[in-house]
Formats: structure tokens, sequence, C-alpha cells
């Protein structure tokens, strides 16, 4: 798995490495050749740009669904609190009212 460490990644791209062949053993020799073979592929190359946009737009729209749902609960809390203070206003306007109907009588 060291040969995809990331920090063998080549600037601006962090999908291509660069692997020395001669760095891990000789038995992932064929693996590395063929991965170095894949970069080399302009087909698979655009597959990877292709790819990488596709995931760029995936993170794009999930800061914009978690800006939504932020949103929406603040909505929903200024609601609640909207809704509690009607009821205390409601509650206070019917106790006016009982005490106005208390000072009519006298």
């Amino acid at each position: 798995m060291s040969v995809f460490d990331q920090s063998s990644s080549v600037e601006p791209y962090h999908d291509i490495l660069n692997i020395k062949e001669d760095a891990y053993p000789k038995k992932y020799g064929h693996l590395i050749r063929r991965l170095q073979k894949a970069v080399l592929d302009t087909e698979m190359k655009k597959r990877m740009d292709f790819e990488d946009g596709m995931l760029d737009d995936l993170k794009e729209m999930q800061r914009s669904i978690d800006a939504l749902e932020q949103k929406a609960k603040l909505v929903t809390e200024e609601k609640d609190r909207i809704a509690e203070e009607k009821e205390r206003v409601s509650e206070e306007n019917a106790e006016l009212r009982r005490q106005l109907a208390e000072l009519a009588k006298v």
C-alpha cells in the first residue's frame, strides 16, 4: 500500500504519484509498471480527470447541502421561537381580557 502514499504525489496533480520502481521489492515491479502505463494512456488520463471533476462537483454539492441543512435548522429554530412567543403573547392577551372583564364588573 505504500505505493499509493500521497507524499510522493506530483503537484498540482494529486492523482499522479512519482513512483521509483527500485524503491519497492521486485515482486511489485509488474504492478508499478502497470500503474505507470495507465498514467501514460491518454484515455485513462481523460477518465481520471473526468472522475476528479465529478468528485469536485460532488464535494461542492455536499457543501451546498450542508449549508442548506444549516439554514433549515436555523429557520426551524426561529419558527419554534416565534411559536413560543405567539403562545406567550396569546396567554398575556387572555389574562388582560380577563382583568378587563373583572374591571368592567366593578
